[in-house]
């Protein structure tokens, strides 16, 4: 369904972006480069692996709800 797959593009398009904002840090601070990455792993840790649960139900189809008879 749209819904799971809208769920899995957020989480993957902001891993991205925090990765991408760690890389952009370091030759600028490497404090700030330092949190961006403890940021940016935390979120691939913690959050990033709900993209593979999401993946069912994202491509599961409509069939079964169709199958109902009212």
């Amino acid at each position: 369904g749209s819904s799971p797959y809208l769920r899995m593009w957020g989480l993957v398009v902001s891993a991205w972006l925090l990765a991408r904002s760690a890389l952009a840090a370091a030759p600028l601070d490497a404090a700030t480069a330092q949190e961006q990455l403890v940021m940016a792993r935390f979120f691939a840790e913690q959050l990033l692996p709900a993209v593979s649960g999401l993946m069912g139900a994202a491509t599961g189809g409509s069939r079964d709800l169709y199958a109902l008879e009212f």
